[in-house]
């Protein structure tokens, strides 16, 4: 009984700690700096996988 008090009381303490960041994000706008950046690091984990594939 009081090892199922404590891992309920260790479940409730994590909940309340998710939410702690949840209000400041801002919605995502994509630019053209974050598709250049998806473009190359696309290509680079393509190239690797060709590279070490053979």
């Amino acid at each position: 009984d009081e090892k199922l008090r404590s891992i309920l009381q260790t479940e409730n303490v994590t909940d309340t700690k998710t939410n702690e960041f949840g209000e400041d994000e801002e919605n995502f706008d994509a630019n053209v700096v974050n598709s250049a950046v998806y473009i190359i690091s696309l290509s680079l984990q393509v190239s690797n996988f060709a590279v070490n594939y053979r």
